[in-house]
């Protein structure tokens, strides 16, 4: 019994320290790659609202 709490207050503690460094990273990521996603979309929204207006004017 005393080296399973043992055994669990170690990972309790190492857990912690791992998750922070994940979100850190992660936040670095975003910072990175959101910005550049939401241009892409956008051009992307913007394309498909030029390619539905030319394929309207057609018919």
């Amino acid at each position: 019994m005393a080296m399973n709490e043992k055994i669990k207050e170690k990972e309790s503690l190492q857990a912690p320290t791992r998750r922070t460094k994940n979100e850190t990273f992660l936040k670095k990521i975003r910072k990175i790659f959101y910005p550049k996603i939401s241009i892409m979309l956008r051009k992307l929204y913007i394309y498909k609202l030029f390619i539905y207006k030319l394929y309207m004017h057609k018919f």
